[in-house]
């Protein structure tokens, strides 16, 4: 290459060459080194199994989290329970940041979701039942989160009259390391980095006619947990 001189080298892409980003679930410490190495083999195993012709794996590599914060003020519903609405209001949010993708068995693709056979069955077999595509795709890492998407998640929930205040803010645990503002329109997501809401790193305060109520926080996260527990993919 040096006898053809600088001017003449061509930088060369090969395809079929793949990184790839696993998401680890909830109840996966990261810093576990043990228990992540043991899922990354795994992984390496399962796509060395099914790879295709003139394709290879170059690396794995585990999607880490960007931590952020909310502040918000809402205006709660007569009738509204603060606790349900505070425990809604964090869930919901996270999952639609990063939503759960649920299993369906064969029954349910092909009744419900009206798949083909060909749909259904294309690729490995998978161990815990059928993933839907489209599904998966929304699922895909966001690279933004903006407010008038969080704006909307949360007049969604139940109980919810109205929004005074939302903000966003970058953190790192209970730490703010950027302060949001009412101008603030979006936070920046790093590349193949997951949004984690942290509830220590945010504040939510109601207004439930003229009084200024706020939620229990441990009756919050039994909200939250229970949320969790009703909306777990089932394996089929």
């Amino acid at each position: 290459l040096k006898e053809l001189g600088p001017d003449k080298l061509k930088e060369i892409k090969l395809n079929g060459l793949y990184d790839v980003y696993i998401d680890l679930q909830d109840d996966v410490d990261p810093k576990d080194l043990d228990t992540v190495n043991d899922i990354t083999q795994c992984a390496w195993q399962q796509l060395w199994r099914h790879r295709n012709l003139c394709e290879d794996f170059v690396t794995i590599n585990i999607i880490e989290e960007t931590e952020f914060g909310i502040e918000v003020q809402v205006e709660l519903c007569p009738d509204a329970d603060v606790n349900k609405v505070a425990g809604d209001i964090y869930y919901y949010i996270q999952e639609f940041l990063t939503p759960t993708i649920p299993f369906y068995s064969f029954k349910e693709m092909y009744e419900e979701k009206k798949k083909l056979c060909e749909e259904i069955f294309e690729g490995p077999v998978l161990c815990n039942g059928f993933i839907d595509d489209a599904e998966l795709d929304k699922a895909q890492l966001r690279k933004e989160i903006y407010v008038s998407d969080l704006w909307q998640v949360i007049m969604d929930v139940c109980g919810v009259a109205g929004i005074k205040k939302l903000v966003i803010k970058k953190c790192d645990g209970d730490k703010v390391i950027e302060e949001g503002s009412d101008k603030k329109l979006c936070l920046k997501i790093a590349p193949y980095h997951k949004p984690k809401l942290v509830l220590a790193c945010s504040s939510l305060s109601f207004q439930k006619g003229f009084d200024c109520v706020f939620a229990d926080d441990r009756k919050l996260k039994e909200r939250i947990e229970l949320n969790k527990k009703l909306h777990q993919p089932v394996k089929k």
